[in-house]
């Protein structure tokens, strides 16, 4: 469908979806990520809340283009300062949901885009069909910007089937671009609850987790959108100290939270993860200083725990390499 008819053809209505977009510098993206909502073909009207963050590089520019043209679908935020620099998390629940108005909300950030033009039409239909699942999501296709470093790849194995709380934060299977998830999630008391906390630095798998609470979570196999990874982003290595730390409460967290002795007994395994490929890091680097200040601020931020499931791990993998060995 033209760009110019749907906005014609929405004018008036009340949308059914929501789109959720985030973005903070994204000019040489931005177009694409619009683009991607616009070209959807459904039989409702859908509304992009995007939130821009004081964009300095030209993307504020862009939003204002595009809201310029399409005034009925395009609704953005602006902000005359960072607000992420100033601490503030949360934008989705913050800026994004108090000003829209849809039943289901769809998620892309602005470096992210959809390739399916009927990606919101099938999911819509799922959901509208089912109103015991609370979030459905897809495969995408995970863009790495230099590829002469990495190759195009699928994101995560996805099977056509339901997936658990459990199985979403043991590894990283769903991509933020692909999910669409019934408002009720934003205004359920999990959610709020876990709103109120300092301790979380990644909304996406508390927003997941909290949908699993309030129903059940479909995946689908067909790739419909693309996950971008810029260069210089990090999953593995060495982290700065205080962001492994923040990021080994925001674990901890999750099974206090949530209350559920499985999550629990996955936070503790991921901490171990990320302080073993932190100090394997180090001591590949040759950055012994960092494990002696690792250590030191385990101590000192009451955080002894963390030293020991590192150990504890550290050893159990040990005795298995052992084993495997001398076998």
């Amino acid at each position: 469908m033209d760009k110019e008819i749907r906005e014609k053809e929405q004018q008036g209505q009340v949308p059914l979806v929501s789109i959720f977009t985030l973005t903070y510098n994204h000019a040489p993206y931005i177009r694409q990520c619009l683009d991607g909502f616009l070209m959807q073909r459904t039989d409702f009207p859908f509304e992009v809340i995007i939130n821009d963050d004081a964009s300095t590089d030209g993307t504020t520019g862009i939003v204002r283009e595009y809201e310029k043209k399409y005034p009925e679908i395009i609704k953005p935020i602006y902000h005359s300062e960072n607000c992420f620099s100033k601490g503030e998390r949360g934008f989705w629940n913050r800026y994004c949901l108090p000003k829209s108005r849809g039943k289901y909300i769809a998620l892309c950030e602005g470096d992210d885009y959809w390739i399916d033009p009927l990606k919101l039409q099938k999911q819509v239909d799922f959901l509208e069909a089912n109103p015991e699942y609370s979030m459905c999501f897809h495969a995408a296709l995970e863009h790495y910007e230099d590829q002469s470093v990495h190759r195009d790849q699928i994101f995560s194995k996805l099977q056509n089937r339901d997936y658990s709380g459990e199985e979403i934060h043991k590894c990283w299977l769903v991509p933020t671009a692909s999910v669409v998830l019934r408002r009720t999630v934003f205004e359920s008391e999990i959610y709020k609850r876990a709103m109120q906390s300092p301790n979380f630095i990644y909304g996406d798998i508390v927003l997941f987790l909290s949908a699993a609470q309030n129903g059940k979570l479909r995946a689908f196999t067909e790739v419909m959108s693309v996950y971008r990874r810029a260069e210089g982003g990090m999953v593995y290595g060495k982290l700065p100290l205080d962001r492994l730390y923040k990021s080994c409460i925001h674990l901890e967290e999750i099974g206090t939270l949530f209350g559920l002795a499985a999550y629990k007994s996955i936070s503790k395994r991921k901490v171990a993860k990320l302080c073993i490929c932190s100090i394997f890091s180090a001591i590949h680097h040759k950055e012994y200083n960092w494990i002696f200040s690792f250590v030191i601020k385990s101590v000192r931020v009451s955080m002894i725990w963390s030293l020991y499931y590192c150990l504890y791990f550290f050893c159990v993998f040990s005795a298995s390499l052992i084993k495997r060995i001398f076998r």
